[in-house]
C-alpha cells in the first residue's frame, strides 16, 4: 500500500492502491498544486506514468471527492427511507443564496456582478430586500474578499449601500488561494460560525496557482474551496467572469464546465438588448437568471437603484413581451406620422367638422367636402382613375385610424338607399389630438 517502493503487482492492483491514495489526499490535502505534485509522484512510483496523465489524475480526484461527500449510488428500501434523517435546505436569503453551500455570481465585465454581490451582502447584514427576497435568519458575519478591484472602488460601493462601517462585515482587500492564506480564512470562519464568504473573483484569487480556468483542475479547486468553507461552517458566494456565448445561469460561466458543477448553482447577470440586439449598457436595468439545485430558479429583469440595490421589475418573459409591443406601437406611430397628401386633406376636413361639432359623414361625402372627388360622384364606381386611387388610399388609412381609436365609425341609421352598407366617420378626441400633433406633416397642405 505504500507507494515508496517500486510495485511488483498487477496494474489492476496498482490502480486500486492509487485510488485509495487519491481518496486520502482528497480528504487531507487542500492545496491543489501540492496535491497534484504528490499524486504525480505516486503515479511515478507505482509505475503508472505511461498509463495515467494529468487529466486522468484530475478525474480521479473529482471521483474521490464525490466518494468522500457521499455522492455514490445507494438504493434505499422503505425501512431505510423511514429511518433516514430528512435534511431540509437552509437559506441565507430564501430562494437566492442557500446556506452551507456554494453559489456563483456570473457576468461579463462591467455588467454589475460585483454590485449584485454587494447588494446581496447588504441584504444579509441589514435584513433588507434584494430581488424581492429577504433573509429570515439571524444576521451572520460576512467576510468580503475584494481582490478583483481597488480598495477605493470597493469602499465606495460599501459606502453607497450603507455597510462600510457595519460591525459584522470583515473585509480583506487581497487573497491568494494558498494553503497558509486559506488557513487564515478558515480560522475566521470558525470564529464567526455561519459566516458568508464573498470572494471577488475566482480568476483573481487563483492567478498564482498556475491553473487555467479552462482546465478541469479548476473545477477541483472550486470544489475544494467550497468543501473546506462549508466544513468550517460557512457559506460561499463566488464572483466569476462570464463567457462570450450570451448564455444564462450556470452555462454563462467562463472556463471549464466543472466550475459550475462544483457549486450549488449560479446567479448570472446580463445587459438587456435593444431592438438591434445591442447591449443597453447605459440603462439601469439588468436581466438576472438563477439556476440551482436548491430552490426555484428565476429569470427576471431588475433595476439597479441609486443606493446600489437590485429591485425586481418583471419576469424577463413579460418584459420582452412588453418591449416587443412597444416596438410594434412605435412602428405604427411612426407610420402614422407620414400620411399621404389625400389622407392629410381628408383629416383636415374631419378636424374642421369636429371643431364645428357637425354630424359624421360617409367617406365619399368627406372626399367631396375635401375636394378629392367631383360633387357628381354618388358611388365608388362613379370615380375616375385618380379619384379611385384617392378613395382606396383613404379607405386603408381610415381603417388604420379606426384601429388606433382616432376615428369613430357609425352605422348609417337613415333609410336612404345603401344606408345599411354605409359607415359614417368622425374624429374622436384622440384623433383630433393626433391631427394637431401631426401639424408638422400637415403644414405644407394647410
Amino acid at each position: 500500500k505504500n507507494p515508496s517502493s517500486k510495485p511488483q503487482r498487477s496494474i489492476s492492483y496498482r490502480l486500486k492502491v492509487l485510488t485509495r491514495y487519491t481518496t486520502w489526499f482528497g480528504m487531507k490535502v487542500r492545496n491543489t498544486l501540492r496535491r497534484n505534485v504528490l499524486l504525480r509522484e505516486a503515479v511515478r512510483r507505482l509505475d503508472l506514468k505511461h498509463a495515467i496523465k494529468d487529466p486522468e489524475i484530475a478525474q480521479m480526484v473529482m471521483e474521490a471527492q464525490d466518494r468522500v461527500a457521499g455522492n455514490t449510488y445507494q438504493a434505499l428500501n422503505h425501512q431505510q427511507r423511514s429511518a433516514m434523517e430528512m435534511h431540509t435546505v437552509e437559506w441565507v436569503i430564501p430562494e437566492l443564496l442557500p446556506a452551507n453551500d456554494a453559489t456563483l455570481v456570473v457576468g461579463s465585465p462591467k455588467v454589475g456582478k460585483t454590485r449584485l454581490a454587494i447588494a446581496m451582502v447588504r441584504s444579509i447584514l441589514n435584513q433588507s430586500v434584494c430581488l424581492d427576497r429577504k433573509p429570515t435568519q439571524e444576521v451572520p458575519a460576512v467576510i468580503l474578499i475584494s481582490d478583483d478591484q481597488s480598495a477605493g472602488d470597493t469602499a465606495e460601493m460599501l459606502r453607497v449601500v450603507g455597510i462600510l462601517d457595519h460591525p459584522k462585515l470583515l473585509w480583506s482587500q487581497r487573497f491568494r488561494l494558498t494553503e497558509d492564506q486559506l488557513d487564515q480564512l478558515l480560522a475566521d470562519i470558525h470564529e464567526h460560525q455561519g459566516a458568508v464568504v464573498v470572494i471577488d473573483s475566482l480568476r483573481s484569487i487563483t492567478r498564482s496557482t498556475g491553473i487555467s480556468e479552462n482546465d478541469q483542475q479548476m473545477g477541483n479547486l472550486v470544489y475544494d474551496l467550497k468543501q473546506v468553507t462549508t466544513d468550517a461552517g460557512g457559506t460561499l458566494l463566488l464572483v466569476h467572469h462570464g463567457n462570450k456565448k450570451n448564455l444564462t445561469g450556470q452555462e454563462a460561466s467562463s472556463g471549464h464546465s466543472s466550475i459550475g458543477g462544483a457549486a450549488n448553482g449560479a446567479v448570472s447577470i446580463h445587459y438587456l438588448e435593444d431592438e438591434n440586439g445591442l447591449p443597453q449598457k447605459d440603462a439601469p436595468y439588468r436581466r438576472v437568471v438563477r439556476e440551482a439545485r436548491s430552490g426555484n430558479g428565476f429569470d427576471i429583469v431588475a433595476r439597479i437603484t441609486s443606493d446600489g440595490g437590485f429591485e425586481h421589475v418583471a419576469s424577463f418573459e413579460d418584459w420582452r413581451r412588453q418591449q416587443v409591443q412597444e416596438q410594434d406601437n412605435a412602428k405604427k406611430r411612426s407610420a402614422l406620422e407620414q400620411p399621404p397628401k389625400p389622407v392629410v386633406t381628408l383629416l383636415l376636413t374631419l378636424a374642421e367638422l369636429f371643431d364645428n361639432k357637425e354630424e359624421p359623414m360617409c367617406l365619399l361625402d368627406l372626399m367631396k367636402a375635401a375636394k378629392l372627388c367631383r360633387t357628381s360622384v354618388q358611388v365608388k364606381n362613379d370615380c375616375n382613375k385618380g379619384e379611385t386611387a384617392d378613395y382606396n388610399n383613404c379607405t386603408v388609412w381610415t381603417g388604420r385610424l379606426i384601429g388606433e381609436g382616432f376615428i369613430a365609425a357609425h352605422r348609417d341609421e337613415s333609410k336612404s338607399s345603401g344606408a345599411q352598407r354605409r359607415r359614417l366617420l368622425e374624429l374622436t378626441q384622440d384623433g383630433r389630438n393626433y391631427v394637431g400633433s401631426c401639424s408638422g406633416a400637415f403644414c405644407p397642405f394647410f
